[in-house]
């Protein structure tokens, strides 16, 4: 049977495209997702370190505009399943099925606003900031999930509510042992990077989007011994 050559082209076409496409986005399942680097919300307002928190001083530092940010180290441990343990990590929690892909250090900074229902002109305010162990496992094959293990106590947060705290922001630890979540990690045809999904069923399903900014995290990363230092905590002010 001879095809017209339009029909031929169009295949062709159809084919090369498609072709193409499979190049720029590979497998994820295949190829598992690479989570090193710096994940920021589109707005990229939001980054870990110090230009959020100095452990020094004790101070959270508000930036300009909401958001959140992850930064991941990945430690030598990935891709080993035989060992589950980062540098003085926690273990990780496996469930039938379930592999470790990858593990190491994260660090987290979010700054957050919440309507309020009952007066729109008085929206609360939360800084969070915490670090610790992650890994990265894939469950049955088909989906993967992130744990996290904050170092306990570890963690800093300020919270703003205008209508309530006189000007006052209220400056405590964010204590955190563990947190699991569901992560989809795709290419951005949009804005031509990687986007991690990271969906927090505990939370109503209520997901966060961030886009790959960088591989490089030197200076982007607080020192680990915190926990080791004295801790004096200070009230500076209202977010």
């Amino acid at each position: 049977m001879l095809w017209p050559i339009p029909i031929i082209a169009a295949l062709l076409i159809h084919i090369a495209t498609t072709t193409s496409t499979q190049t720029q986005t590979p497998n994820l399942l295949g190829n598992h997702p690479q989570i090193h680097g710096i994940w920021q919300s589109q707005n990229a307002r939001v980054m870990t370190g110090p230009a959020f928190y100095d452990p020094a001083t004790e101070h959270l530092i508000e930036p300009t505009a909401p958001g959140t940010c992850f930064t991941f180290e990945s430690s030598s441990s990935k891709n080993n399943t035989s060992s589950l343990l980062g540098e003085g990590g926690k273990k990780a929690r496996l469930k039938h099925g379930t592999v470790v892909l990858d593990s190491g250090w994260f660090e987290t900074s979010q700054y957050l606003i919440f309507s309020n229902a009952q007066n729109h002109s008085c929206p609360k305010a939360q800084l969070i900031w915490m670090h610790g162990h992650y890994h990265l496992l894939l469950h049955h094959h088909r989906n993967y999930r992130l744990q996290l293990h904050p170092v306990w106590q570890d963690g800093r947060q300020l919270v703003s509510d205008p209508c309530a705290d006189h000007g006052v922001s209220t400056y405590a630890r964010f204590e955190q042992k563990f947190l699991e979540y569901g992560v989809t990690l795709a290419w951005d045809g949009y804005f031509e990077g990687w986007k991690l999904e990271i969906c927090d069923e505990a939370d109503w399903g209520r997901k966060k989007y961030l886009w790959l900014r960088s591989r490089d995290v030197s200076g982007v990363l607080n020192p680990r011994d915190i926990e080791r230092k004295s801790r004096v905590f200070v009230d500076i002010g209202s977010v």
